[in-house]
């Protein structure tokens, strides 16, 4: 190849190499490059430049907890060069969060208490309560489960008092965490259905909240040897922490998954599962992750490979720092005594044997410390279980009070509406009965034929069918006229009684009464007959 034709591929090959660069720059542009254009512009107001710096952290705490660390390094600067005592607390809150998704505890609690100093300042009660909880949760981490306890329990009292509902989600997902803690299981589950609950019923949506609520359940289950639904949950908080890309507790569901397949035999998904962990971990820098998920790693691949599990374990030996648990040491140390004892190691192996009970001695003087601390925390429960009894006691007491005054107010009500009703009807029997006894004494009076001045006994009276029917203009038949006649002798007589005395049934006299209450164009509800009787008396008396 020439010289002209060298320059020219370089030239092309440069070119290429250019526009890749670019098309990469291009690609690479995400949502957090937009925001950090927003907060690096001066001339952007200080709400709006603080805002893309909350965002920035939303979308990338768990994450990138490197970057999230740097970045609250220019926002504190930035809050302090504004005069922003609560910019500055806010951005060592999340410096101290950033912290805790790194495993780096002692830091995490150095810098949450200087926000929370801050924070005092303020005077913002809902916020300090907030951040406060904070502390709780790096107690739990650091072991300290009473004084996690106390002051999740301090913080949940305020957040309760001012409806701050997902952070009391929050708050009853880490009590039920330090009861599992506490191997008092049932309870734990207690504090998680609770914490669901309130995320259900006011669409709590604040990140990761259901997450750890189903990452919490999925531990309980595992520890309760339900694999399966340990896995099941797992699932489901992860499908949960991908809406906020939130790997720290990605990372522990993959574990877990890969703790619980390796439970049921299922090695090549329990590897799987590990490997995702891993992944995440080593993206996080979280050594205690990263130890955990590789002891989980080379005890498995021991039963194939116990020289490849003994490389293994002795690199994990150089990863163990002074914040790595005892358990986890005493774990490895009896990977490699195994190891070392199949590897014939003789000395190694006793080595191993004697660390590992240095731990379990730790171990046990810990489980001691949480057995006391165990019975304060359900001696606790217990008390405000009790306390709940008593004030529902209280309250039922009320409610049965105020039911029983209920029932006897209604029943006074109703003695008093009773009452009321019964004179209205003897009033109106009163009345029809006076209406009836008008009636029939004008019925004495028609048949007496006052007008003509003759002294006509009832039984002497009769009717004149021809003028009622021309009247009424319609033709009688033999069954009407024979019910008007006996009504004539009885106005007050019963249907039943006509019936026997006309030798038809009773079907048959309602059926005329109804017919003769129509031609005579009877509208009285009361006392039908005795008015059909009046009237057909009163035509017969007309000239």
């Amino acid at each position: 190849m020439n010289s002209g034709t060298s320059m020219i591929v370089f030239k092309t090959l440069l070119t290429s190499i250019i526009i890749f660069s670019h098309l990469n720059t291009l690609i690479a542009q995400t949502p957090s490059d937009s925001l950090k254009l927003i907060w690096t512009d001066v001339n952007k107001s200080d709400s709006i430049r603080f805002k893309s710096i909350s965002e920035f952290y939303y979308i990338n705490t768990y994450a990138q907890p490197d970057s999230i660390i740097l970045l609250t390094k220019y926002h504190y600067n930035l809050a302090k060069q504004k005069n922003s005592t609560k910019q500055m607390a806010s951005a060592l809150n999340e410096r101290s969060y950033a912290y805790y998704i790194k495993g780096d505890l002692n830091k995490s609690s150095e810098i949450l208490k200087q926000s929370i100093e801050l924070f005092k300042l303020i005077n913002e009660p809902k916020n300090l309560a907030v951040i406060q909880s904070n502390l709780g949760f790096i107690y739990f981490e650091e072991k300290k489960y009473l004084e996690a306890f106390l002051s999740l329990n301090e913080s949940l009292k305020f957040i309760k008092k001012e409806n701050l509902k997902t952070s009391e989600s929050r708050l009853l997902t880490k009590l039920g965490e330090i009861y599992s803690i506490l191997d008092e299981l049932d309870l734990a589950m207690n504090y998680f259905n609770q914490a669901e609950s309130i995320c259900m019923a006011t669409e709590v949506n604040k990140k990761n909240q259901l997450g750890s609520i189903l990452e919490n359940k999925a531990e309980v289950y595992y520890r309760l040897k339900n694999f399966k639904l340990a896995i099941d949950y797992s699932k489901k908080a992860i499908k949960e922490f991908n809406h906020s890309n939130n790997k720290y507790d990605i990372a522990t569901c993959y574990l877990l998954m890969a703790k619980s397949y390796n439970q049921i035999n299922d090695e090549i998904k329990s590897l799987e599962n590990l490997e995702k962990s891993l992944q995440i971990s080593y993206e996080l820098n979280n050594n205690s992750k990263i130890i955990n998920a590789l002891l989980l790693k080379f005890n498995i691949i021991y039963n194939s490979n116990p020289l490849k599990a003994l490389e293994g374990a002795e690199n994990i030996l150089k990863l163990i720092t002074k914040q790595t648990s005892n358990e986890t040491k005493a774990e490895l140390y009896e990977l490699l005594y195994k190891c070392y004892k199949h590897n014939n190691q003789t000395d190694l192996a006793l080595l191993m044997i004697e660390e590992k009970s240095k731990c379990n001695d730790i171990i046990q003087l810990e489980n001691n410390r949480i057995f006391i601390i165990k019975q304060t925390i359900k001696n606790d429960y217990q008390h405000q279980l009790e306390i709940n009894n008593e004030i529902k006691n209280n309250e039922k007491d009320i409610l049965k009070k105020t039911f029983t005054k209920g029932i006897i107010v209604a029943v006074v009500l109703m003695l008093i509406i009773f009452t009321l009703l019964i004179i209205r009807h003897r009033r109106k029997n009163l009345i029809n009965m006076k209406s009836l006894e008008n009636l029939l004494i004008e019925i004495d009076d028609l048949k007496s034929k006052e007008k003509l001045n003759l002294i006509i006994e009832s039984k002497n009276y009769s009717l004149n069918k021809n003028k009622i029917e021309s009247f009424i203009n319609q033709k009688l038949n033999k069954t009407d006229w024979k019910v008007l006649n006996i009504l004539l002798e009885n106005p007050e007589i019963t249907n039943k009684a006509i019936s026997d005395l006309a030798f038809l049934s009773i079907d048959g006299i309602g059926s005329s009464l109804r017919r003769m209450y129509m031609y005579f164009n009877i509208t009285e509800t009361n006392y039908k007959k005795v008015v059909l009787i009046k009237r057909a008396i009163e035509i017969s008396n007309s000239n």
